[in-house]
Formats: C-alpha cells, sequence, structure tokens
C-alpha cells in the first residue's frame, strides 16, 4: 500500500467573535489548580511516620503514589484526544475471547493467546477508542529529589518538613504541566473550553452556558479501481491471480461546534445518567482519583449553534489485493463413489473409497 499526501495540515485560524472569551484564557483558574495539587499529595504517608527511617520509606511510597497518579492523568488526557474521533468496531479471538485489532490479517495471530488463524475471530459489540490526529503526552514527572546522610542527622520534624516540601513542588509542577497540556489541546483544536452566564440562586451557580467542542472524522472515496488476471501452470492444474488495484482518497475534516445552552445542571462524571456515544465512554470509565472531582458534565437546552467543517488534510492512498486461486485440472479415474443425497438434489455426505 503507498501513501501520499495531497494537501499538508493548514494552520487554522478563525474568527474571534466564533470563540467564546475563555478560549483565549491563559493562566488556569487557581482553585482547580489548587484543589489538583492538594488531590496529587492526598494519599501522602509523611504526616504518619514518626521515625528517620519511617519517613524515608514513606517519601519513596508517596512519590510512588504521585507518579502512579500522574501517569493516569495522562493515560486520561489520551483518551480526551481519542474522543476527538469515532470508535472502531472491534473483533474478538475465538480462543481467548481477547479484543484484536489485527483480525484482517488471515494468517495473523492473537497477540494475547497466541491463537492462530485469526480467520476465525468473529465480530463483536465492543468498540475501541480511536487514534486521534495528534497526541498530548504529559512531560516526565521530575525524579524524588536523593536526599541523603546530610538530612538524616537531622530531627524528624526537619525531614518531615524537607520531604513535605519537595513532594509538594513536583505536585505543583505536575498540576501546571497538565494545565499547559490543555491549553495546548484547546490551541490545537484537540478540546473546548466553556463560559457560564446568568445564576440560578436554587442550585447556586451559573445556569447558562456557551462551550466549543472538537471532533474529527474521515471520508473515503474510491477513485479508481482497476483489475488485471494472470494465469500460471503448476502441477495438476493453474494458478490464476486476480490483481485489483485501488485508488482510495481521504479526507479528514474538523468539525467545530459552538453551543449556546439555558437551564443548564452539573452532575459529577460518576454520577452522570444519560446516553454516552461510544467515542465518549472511555471518559466515564474509571477516572483518575485526582482529577475524579474536577469532572462534571453539563447540560441543558440548547437554544443556539454554529458549525464549522474545515478540511484538514486529504490523503490519497492504492491498495494492492492479490486473490489467487488454484484450477485443478481433470484426470480420469474408474472407482465407486458414493453419496449421500436428500429428495434427489442436496448431497449432504460423499466419501471415497478407502476412507476411514
Amino acid at each position: 500500500m503507498t501513501t501520499k499526501t495531497l494537501s499538508p495540515v493548514p494552520t487554522l485560524r478563525f474568527d474571534e467573535r466564533f470563540l467564546p472569551p475563555t478560549f483565549r484564557t491563559e493562566p488556569p483558574p487557581p482553585k482547580p489548580l489548587a484543589d489538583l495539587e492538594k488531590a496529587l499529595v492526598e494519599h501522602s504517608a509523611l504526616p504518619r511516620a514518626k521515625t528517620v527511617a519511617a519517613l524515608f520509606e514513606a517519601y519513596q511510597e508517596s512519590s510512588r503514589l504521585l507518579h502512579d497518579a500522574y501517569a493516569a492523568i495522562d493515560a486520561y488526557l489520551h483518551k480526551a484526544a481519542a474522543a476527538t474521533v469515532p470508535a472502531v468496531p472491534c473483533q474478538r479471538c475465538t480462543s481467548c475471547k481477547a479484543v484484536v485489532r489485527n483480525a484482517k490479517f488471515l494468517d495473523a495471530k492473537c497477540q494475547y493467546c497466541g491463537h492462530r488463524p485469526l480467520f476465525l475471530a468473529y465480530w463483536t459489540d465492543s468498540h475501541a477508542p480511536g487514534k486521534p490526529e495528534r497526541t498530548f503526552p504529559l512531560l516526565p514527572l521530575p525524579r524524588p529529589e536523593p536526599f541523603g546522610l546530610t538530612l538524616a542527622r537531622e530531627s524528624p520534624e526537619r525531614v518531615r518538613e524537607e520531604m513535605s516540601a519537595s513532594l509538594a513542588a513536583r505536585a505543583t509542577w505536575a498540576a501546571n504541566e497538565v494545565w499547559r497540556t490543555l491549553r495546548d489541546m484547546v490551541d490545537e483544536k484537540h478540546a473546548g473550553l466553556i463560559t457560564f452566564a446568568g445564576v440560578d440562586p436554587r442550585q447556586g451557580f451559573k445556569d447558562m452556558c456557551s462551550y466549543t467542542s472538537v471532533r474529527y472524522f474521515r471520508v473515503d472515496a474510491v477513485t479508481g479501481r482497476k483489475t488485471v488476471m494472470s494465469s500460471q501452470r503448476t502441477p495438476g492444474g493453474s494458478v490464476e491471480t486476480e490483481t485489483t488495484t485501488t485508488e482510495i482518497e481521504t479526507t479528514v475534516v474538523m468539525e467545530l461546534l459552538q453551543e449556546e445552552l439555558i437551564g443548564v445542571c452539573g452532575d459529577p462524571i460518576g454520577q452522570f445518567r444519560g446516553a454516552v456515544p461510544r467515542r465518549i465512554q472511555p471518559l466515564f470509565e474509571k477516572p483518575p482519583e485526582p482529577i475524579d472531582p474536577l469532572l462534571r458534565v453539563y447540560s441543558g437546552t440548547q437554544i443556539r449553534e454554529v458549525r464549522a467543517e474545515i478540511e484538514v488534510r486529504r490523503v490519497s492512498r492504492t491498495e494492492v489485493t492479490m486473490v489467487p486461486r488454484f484450477v485443478p485440472e481433470p484426470v480420469s479415474v474408474f472407482r465407486l463413489d458414493p453419496a449421500v443425497v436428500f429428495a434427489d438434489t442436496y448431497v449432504l455426505a460423499a466419501w471415497l473409497p478407502g476412507e476411514e
């Protein structure tokens, strides 16, 4: 298969009147940022440690928990980027029932149990996240500060103070990196922003909002197809090969939506009970604990919509499919050849002499 890009990815520019004011907001909101910093070190074992040795052990454990939480947020942001493209249907291996992605290759094997061949795999209702146009990985978390004997000679209170300050500094760096990555996602049109207006005294928050959202989809168009037949003699017959060359042009389109809602209500992401599209469902599956309190689902009555579709790029590719067929030559035989026939029409079974 050959691939050729017909047009490069353009630098997209929009009329600022199209976007809500918060789309251009640079600094992160202070309260959610502070809440995230606190949540990243919430399970620190340093306050419970009493001796210097216990503090060193607690520092390593707290650093590991911070690293795991940071990695979970990184994986969640990848899910958010993948939510901008449609989910793809999956197949399951007939042996281990695991979802497989390479079942289109008839001689492939399952990457989980090694079962071969995968042409026996069957379609399921399962869907996997699609491949986003871009990914936004977080920068590596700074390593824990290597405290040594200089600090170990101090009192437990002093050791706890230094270690807590080091852990808090890394949590602050991690929280700011999360917000920097979210701003990058907005700038690169892989996330949107929301701005609120109006006040509902009964609910205690603003009950009108305007937000932008982005999704990408691909459109395939067959621009040409050519079939060539070839034949090669082999012992006992011949092999006829049908080679089909298909020209396919794929257009990647970005759809940018701005929606205005009234009567807005917000629910924590774990309490939302409405219908969710397949591409969004991974965002509802066990969000990382540090950002779970910051995730909410806002819904309301839509009163205005602005929709823009921009062609991001166009790619042409060529797919070549070869289908060989063995054509046997008839041979002269003279032997008994029974068959089980139903209603003088359907051959239920047949066998050759000597077959066991």
